[in-house]
């Protein structure tokens, strides 16, 4: 999972890529100088992402670390090599086949 940050001419606002696909921006709000989430992609069907989409974070990168998120739990794009729960297919097919043919 390769997470980029592109940022804009003006510095208050990046692209955020994961895997050279553009998943959203986040921009800085003058106001509260507290960067703000700006998702690509729909979320807004799953009450329960609605709060953490609008989240506001310290740090562009904070922020942007946060879509990646958001984005992996929207589409349940769990990366198995950062899930320490994680199992192998082959190896649960084999237990299946020897437990079967006992």
């Amino acid at each position: 999972m390769k997470i980029s940050f592109k940022e804009s001419q003006d510095k208050l606002s990046m692209k955020i890529y994961l895997d050279d696909m553009f998943i959203g921006s986040v921009a800085l709000e003058l106001g509260s100088q507290k960067w703000g989430m700006n998702p690509a992609f729909s979320y807004r069907s799953m009450m329960f992402l609605w709060n953490e989409a609008q989240q506001k974070h310290d740090s562009a990168y904070e922020a942007g670390k946060a879509l990646v998120k958001l984005y992996r739990q929207a589409y349940r794009t769990a990366d198995l090599d950062d899930d320490e729960d994680a199992f192998n297919l082959d190896e649960i097919l084999s237990f299946l086949r020897t437990a079967i043919s006992k």
